[in-house]
């Protein structure tokens, strides 16, 4: 915590992940406007200013005569563990949402898991881990859009 960039990465992205929550929230309900989806953008540019790579380097190890994961199994576990309970209280919180905007609802949902699970990560996993986490949310709910436009409105019933 004595360094200024991780403290800043936390703080964006604590403040992401509440943003981004509360825009999931009004963004499913009718009477609102879709202005709200710029709601968790500020915070979402600072803390993206302080992503790097971290765990997208290490996936595997080539030894002369072995195959070793690398790193980023872990660190993929972990990412596994925190953000998969943010998503299902998420998606169950968010169930009886108006169907006229699932696209910014579950975006903005998305947003708020992976900043909350960088939170999360950054404070229990000695690598940076943000760049993967966002790649790991956001193909989450492209699948969850994927399916919802596939089958209709059974998905989110």
């Amino acid at each position: 915590l004595g360094q200024p960039w991780f403290v800043a990465g936390l703080a964006a992205a604590a403040l992401t992940g509440a943003l981004a929550a509360v825009a999931a929230f009004l963004l499913s309900l009718p009477d609102r406007p879709r202005t709200w989806a710029w709601l968790p953008v500020p915070a979402a540019l600072t803390w993206l200013a302080t992503v790097g790579v971290g765990c997208l380097t290490d996936w595997v190890r080539f030894d002369a005569a072995s195959f070793q994961w690398g790193d980023t199994a872990s660190c993929f576990s972990l990412l596994l563990m925190a953000s998969a309970p943010l998503s299902a209280i998420l998606f169950w919180m968010l169930r009886h949402t108006a169907r006229l905007r699932p696209t910014p609802a579950i975006l903005a949902g998305a947003l708020a898991v992976a900043a909350l699970s960088a939170c999360a990560l950054s404070l229990l996993h000695v690598f940076e881990a943000s760049a993967m986490i966002l790649l790991w949310n956001f193909g989450a709910a492209a699948l969850v859009m994927a399916v919802d436009a596939a089958i209709g409105r059974r998905v989110l019933r």
